[in-house]
């Protein structure tokens, strides 16, 4: 499964594995400027009439990393950075695939990138994570993780 092919609601389909979507991802893509920095917030728009479905999804975990090559506006230099995209394919492979977690969004600004991710599971979702940390050490990827039942974070990203 490739990120820009789930961004952009291809269904993906493979002999190996069968993605499980019990929810149809649609996102929504946003260029603006918060406190001065360019950001860029990729939001999965499917979460908003699903609340049943996300009550299943209660912890609310962060991932956080600082670019290696940004452009001078903060912003990601897909060119300079060509691992930023296996990382982006990796997140979404590791957490969704079998539903372990759903990436609710993507916010890029002031050089760093942030995945908002909802899990129902936290420690199988930390292992998991350590796999990705060894993975792409370059990027030293920072989580802080908290219970969020109604999903405050994801409603208030703008």
């Amino acid at each position: 499964m490739k990120f820009f092919k789930r961004l952009f609601k291809k269904n993906i389909d493979s002999s190996s594995q069968k993605l499980n979507t019990q929810i149809q991802q649609k996102w929504s893509l946003k260029k603006t400027n918060i406190n001065g920095h360019q950001t860029i917030i990729m939001k999965n728009e499917s979460f908003v009439a699903t609340t049943g479905f996300i009550r299943n999804y209660p912890i609310n975990c962060v991932l956080a990393f600082r670019l290696l090559h940004p452009r001078e506006d903060g912003l990601h230099d897909i060119i300079k950075e060509p691992r930023l995209k296996k990382l982006d394919n990796e997140v979404f492979e590791t957490f969704e695939t079998d539903m372990l977690a759903l990436v609710a969004a993507i916010i890029t600004s002031q050089q760093i990138r942030h995945y908002v991710i909802y899990t129902k599971d936290l420690q199988e979702f930390t292992e998991r994570l350590t796999r990705i940390q060894i993975l792409f050490k370059e990027y030293r990827i920072m989580t802080c993780n908290e219970r969020d039942y109604s999903w405050e974070n994801y409603y208030s990203i703008e």
